[in-house]
This record gives C-alpha cells, sequence and structure tokens, in this order.
C-alpha cells in the first residue's frame, strides 16, 4: 500500500485506507469491480466504486484508490492494475 497526501480526517469523518481496503477486499471477493449494482454487501464491504480486479497470467490482482469522483478512483486503479502487470 501506498498512501500520497491525507489518509484520513477526523473532523469529516473519513478514513480514505479503510475505503481503499474495503474496495481490494470486494473486489478479491467477486472477482469483479467494486461498486457493481449486482452484488449484495457482506460484512466489511462498502458498496463504493474504485476497486478493479483482472486475472493474469494465473495471477488475481486486485488495485483500488480512494480519494477523488468513484470513476476516476477505478480509473486510478484499472491504471495501477496495468502497472502491476509490467512488474510480473
Amino acid at each position: 500500500m501506498k498512501v500520497v497526501d491525507t489518509p484520513f480526517n477526523f473532523n469529516e469523518g473519513w478514513n480514505l485506507v479503510g475505503i481503499a481496503w474495503s474496495k481490494c477486499a470486494e473486489a478479491m471477493a467477486t472477482e469483479a469491480d467494486s461498486g457493481n449494482p449486482d452484488h449484495k454487501a457482506i460484512l466489511g464491504e462498502f458498496g463504493f466504486v474504485g476497486g478493479a480486479y483482472e486475472e493474469y497470467k494465473g495471477y488475481k490482482m486486485s488495485f483500488a484508490f480512494s480519494g477523488a469522483l468513484s470513476e476516476e478512483d477505478l480509473e486510478v486503479a484499472k491504471y495501477g492494475i496495468e502497472k502491476m502487470k509490467q512488474e510480473l
């Protein structure tokens, strides 16, 4: 995990690290990008868009970003997966 900028704000009540981890967890459990409206969230999942999932060369990969609009979070997450694939 790499944290850039502010990971949480107690005054406003958000924790971007926690949100990002929940996106990864949901993506890995469902083997699909997080935030799928057809998936009923289970305990620990919040249904946020921004976690990407892909299977590549036998690896199950998930990458998440939180801190922008949901669609932008997913775009960054998909970029992250592409970067991970370059490292394999």
